[in-house]
Parts: structure tokens; sequence; C-alpha cells
């Protein structure tokens, strides 16, 4: 058990990284906001309706194809990675946060590229995490639960370390040619 476990603060700065992430990915992304994400743009909804790209993901994101709408949800996003920062409502702020991703990488899939899938997994092992319990969070001055040095074990735990272990087998058995062995 011990080796899957994660000292508060590592869990900490995965917190704070991913929320940082989202913010950077959100700025990056609203440079070609209308271009990306409204009916004006590249991509109109009913396109991306009509022929999905993806059968199984549903995205807030489609209900409008108005600029003000897209900007909404950006701003909305860009709060919930805010309270994902700051360890405020931790475990809501991360599944928000989760949910918005899935929608907005899914609502112009022409503009993704293989990151935002890692990105995403991260961010899905992090909904299991005790995110709460981490160090330096509002969460945990609120309850209590501050401990510096501690060790937190979980399922999440096990399926993050499992994750990144995946990222690197799965790369070297998609390498080919002669260079890569």
């Amino acid at each position: 058990i011990d080796l899957f476990s994660i000292d508060v603060r590592a869990l900490a700065t995965l917190r704070i990284g991913l929320g940082v992430l989202i913010i950077l990915d959100l700025i990056n992304r609203s440079r070609h906001l209308t271009m990306h994400y409204t009916d004006a743009g590249i991509l109109p909804r009913e396109v991306l309706i009509e022929k999905p790209i993806y059968n199984f993901f549903i995205s807030i994101h489609l209900f409008s194809g108005e600029l003000i709408f897209q900007i909404a949800l950006f701003l909305i996003a860009g709060i919930f990675a805010s309270m994902l920062i700051l360890g405020y409502k931790t475990k809501l702020s991360v599944i928000i946060s989760w949910i918005l991703l899935i929608s907005l990488q899914t609502r112009n899939p022409m503009v993704g590229q293989g990151g935002d899938i890692l990105f995403r997994m991260l961010l899905f092992w992090a909904i299991f995490l005790p995110m709460d319990k981490a160090a330096w969070s509002i969460d945990s001055k609120t309850k209590n639960r501050e401990s510096f040095g501690k060790k937190i074990f979980s399922v999440g735990c096990i399926g993050l370390f499992l994750q990144v272990i995946y990222v690197y087998i799965f790369s070297f058995f998609s390498k080919t040619g002669i260079e890569y062995l």
C-alpha cells in the first residue's frame, strides 16, 4: 500500500498544476474562440451533430453556437479551475473541471492533440484522489486536515500511477522502425 501512497504535498502540487494547466489551456483556446467553438467558425454545431466524431461524449459546448455562450462556459471553467488551484470545494471543482474539459475538447476535435487525452485522464483520476486532504488548500485548513509529510492512499492513487506507467508502455509499443529499438 505504501508503494501507491502519495504525499499530501505532491497531491497539492498535482491539484495546483492541473488548475494552472486548465487556465493556460483556456487562454490558449480563447485566442480562436469564435473560429473554433461557435457556429460562425470552421465547424458549426449542425455539422458535428450530423456526423459526430465521438459518439460517447456529450458536449455542453454544443448547446449553443453563440459567442456569448462559449465565453460564459470558458469563464465558468476558469472559475472552477481557480477553485481547484485554491483547494476550495475541491471534489466539486475537479469533477466540474473534468466535465467542462471533455465538453470543450469534443466541441471541436479537429483542434485537439494527443496531450488532450492524457490531460483529461489525469483529471479523471484526480476525481478519485483525496484532493481535499492535500496540503495548501482551503478545504484542508477549514477541516483541520493539514498534516505535512503525511501519505495518503486511495484507488485514485493506484489509477494515477498506472496511468503514468501506461503512457510509457504504450508509447514504447506504438513506436515503429529500427531506430527506436
